[in-house]
C-alpha cells in the first residue's frame, strides 16, 4: 500500500473494504491500482503519526469539497463524495466508481499524442496538512457533493481499443446523523502528498507496468468480440504449463490455447 512517512493511502472495494491489487511503476516511484469498470470504491487513509492531521482529496484533478481530520492512530476506510444536509442533520458519504471503458487511438511515441494518451490513466492524490485547532466552534452550512466526474471521454477516431478509466459517482452510500458542529481550526503546513494511479489490466500492460502476454492472449484481451466461439473454424487445444520450484513442486499452472492450422486433404 502507498505509505509515505507516517501516513497510508489506498483504494478499497466499497462493499468488502478489501484493497485493490497494486503494482509498482517502471520508475519505481509510481503506484498503479489494477481495477475494472463498474467497481465502486472508497479511499482509505491511516494516520500513523502522533499528531492530529487533515487529509485533502483530489480525484482526477478535481478537489473534493471536504477534508478528513484524523487523530493519532486513526484509520478511515470510507472516504468518497461527502455532502451535508443541515436541516436533516445528516451527512452522506457516497462511493466513487471506476467508469467506463475509453477508446483511444494507438499513439505515436514520437509525438505529443502520448501526453493526451497518458491522461487517460486515473490519478488520485491525498495531501496531508497540520491541523491546528482554534478557540470556539462553528455550525456547518448545507454542503452538496459537488464532484463532477462522469468517467466518460469520447474519441471517435479511435483505431485500437484500450481500457482506461476515470472516476464517477457510485451508488453505494452511508448516511450518518451529524449535528454539524465543528471546532474552529486552520490548516498548517503541508506534510506529505501521496499519489496512486489506476487503470485496467489492459491499461497496465500498455503502460508497461505489467508484461505483455503472448499474442493470442493479448488479442483476446483487446478484441474479445472478435474471438467468439461462433466465429471459430478451428478450436484450440488447452495446454497446461506447470511452473515448479527447486523441489519439483508445482507452484503455478498457466493455461495456453494452441491452434493446429494445418489443413488435411
Amino acid at each position: 500500500m502507498p505509505r509515505k512517512g507516517n501516513f497510508t493511502f489506498e483504494l478499497v472495494d466499497a462493499t468488502t473494504k478489501e484493497p485493490f491489487t497494486e503494482h509498482p511503476g517502471k520508475n519505481g516511484v509510481d503506484r498503479y491500482v489494477e481495477v475494472e469498470p463498474g467497481l465502486e470504491y472508497y479511499m482509505k487513509v491511516v494516520n500513523h503519526s502522533s499528531d492530529t492531521v487533515a487529509f485533502k482529496y483530489n480525484v482526477d484533478g478535481e478537489y473534493l469539497v471536504y477534508h478528513s481530520t484524523m487523530k493519532p492512530g486513526d484509520s478511515q476506510d470510507d472516504k468518497g463524495i461527502w455532502s451535508y444536509d443541515k436541516y436533516r442533520h445528516e451527512a452522506e458519504m457516497k462511493a466513487l466508481k471506476f467508469s467506463k471503458m475509453i477508446s483511444r487511438a494507438r499513439f505515436n511515441e514520437s509525438t505529443a499524442d502520448k501526453n493526451q494518451y497518458n491522461n487517460q490513466v486515473g490519478i488520485i492524490k491525498v495531501s496531508i496538512y497540520e491541523n491546528i485547532y482554534l478557540d470556539g466552534y462553528y455550525s456547518m452550512n448545507n454542503t452538496p457533493g459537488t464532484f463532477t466526474g462522469n468517467g466518460e471521454v469520447d474519441d471517435h477516431n479511435a483505431q485500437d481499443t484500450k481500457k482506461y478509466l476515470k472516476s464517477a459517482h457510485g451508488s453505494k452510500k452511508v448516511l450518518q446523523t451529524d449535528d454539524g458542529m465543528r471546532r474552529n481550526y486552520k490548516l498548517g503546513r503541508k506534510l506529505k502528498t501521496i499519489k496512486v494511479k489506476y487503470c485496467t489490466t489492459v491499461g497496465l500492460i500498455v503502460e508497461g507496468v505489467l508484461p505483455k502476454p503472448p499474442h493470442w492472449e493479448w488479442f483476446k484481451m483487446i478484441k474479445p468480440q472478435a474471438v467468439s466461439k461462433s466465429d471459430r473454424s478451428v478450436e484450440p487445444t488447452i495446454w497446461n504449463n506447470e511452473i515448479r520450484d527447486a523441489h519439483g513442486k508445482v507452484v503455478q499452472t498457466k493455461q495456453h490455447e494452441m491452434f493446429d492450422l494445418t489443413m488435411e486433404e
